[in-house]
């Protein structure tokens, strides 16, 4: 009975981790995070699972801030810093597994012994820092918050809430 409830917990791990993560905050497979640094400041990360491309990662976190934007009444947003593209990894087994894990920074390290198939699965992460406009700044790349939700969504397949709610995108 005790090995039927192992085996249970495992196909279900296996199941989950065979999504790639959805569009949304942070959840079971990974998604979206944001911190308030100052009032037109935000960092916004986006981590996925080892089943998301790392463009579409990227992808998801400038959805979230093109939305985030508009969710705080501005139109305009600079990317005034990014970490994007980093990258975590770790170990799946189907035979038994043995092992250590430790974190540092974006990366997790796994060491230990596997019996039967073993493969290694990174993690991608897109972290960036923006600051939010009303207007459009001038002498600096700066992106349009609608058009960045419309464009992206679209390519994505996801309605950006804060157009929806406008009525601005279908």
């Amino acid at each position: 009975m005790h090995t039927k409830t192992a085996f249970a917990a495992i196909a279900a791990s296996i199941v989950l981790a065979a999504c790639g993560t959805p569009y949304g905050s942070y959840g079971l497979l990974g998604g979206y995070t944001e911190t308030q640094l100052a009032d037109n400041v935000w960092q916004v990360t986006f981590e996925a699972n080892g089943y998301t491309r790392q463009a579409t990662t990227v992808r998801y976190a400038m959805l979230r801030c093109a939305e985030l934007t508009l969710e705080q009444g501005y139109r305009y947003f600079v990317i005034v810093n990014k970490e994007a593209y980093s990258q975590g990894a770790g170990m799946i087994s189907s035979g038994g597994f043995n092992a250590t894990s430790s974190t540092m920074g974006n990366s997790t390290f796994t060491t230990g012994s596997t019996s039967g198939l073993s493969a290694m699965i990174s993690y991608p992460t897109a972290d960036q820092t923006i600051m939010m406009f009303k207007e459009k700044p001038e002498g600096v790349l700066s992106y349009d918050a609608e058009t960045t939700c419309r464009s992206i969504g679209a390519k994505e397949g996801v309605v950006c809430s804060t157009l929806k709610e406008k009525g601005k995108q279908p």
